[in-house]
């Protein structure tokens, strides 16, 4: 899972992973950014997001929707606040804190955080 502050950021690294996956077919479509239609209605539209998403990209926001709606999402094994302090500073800590506590394995989930100013 990778965190962006916004909308258009989310849209952005999207894109640059399908740039990156461009030779590797089966990769593509298993990238996603998560967005209002996104957001499933129910265990089995879960179940179809997370068997079909191999990377899924969202603002804090969307995240804390889906989490608030599913609160033990399983799968995550990877977590990377990108624009971390930005995010701090837009005041979307407790939004991060609400995902990390939603996740039941977060001792083993690696967790980074990027910067561009840092």
């Amino acid at each position: 899972m990778v965190l962006a502050p916004t909308r258009e950021l989310t849209i952005q690294i999207y894109k640059e992973f399908l740039i990156l996956s461009e030779n590797h077919i089966s990769i593509a479509p298993r990238v996603k950014f998560l967005r209002k239609s996104h957001i499933p209605k129910d265990e089995a539209g879960l179940k179809n997001l997370t068997q079909s998403t191999e990377i899924l990209i969202a603002s804090p926001l969307k995240m804390g929707q889906l989490c608030e709606l599913f609160p033990t999402i399983r799968t995550i094994e990877t977590l990377i606040v990108d624009e971390a302090d930005k995010m701090f500073e837009m005041g979307f800590l407790e939004q991060i804190d609400q995902i990390l506590v939603n996740l039941p394995n977060q001792a083993s989930i690696a967790k980074y955080m990027f910067s561009a100013t840092m």
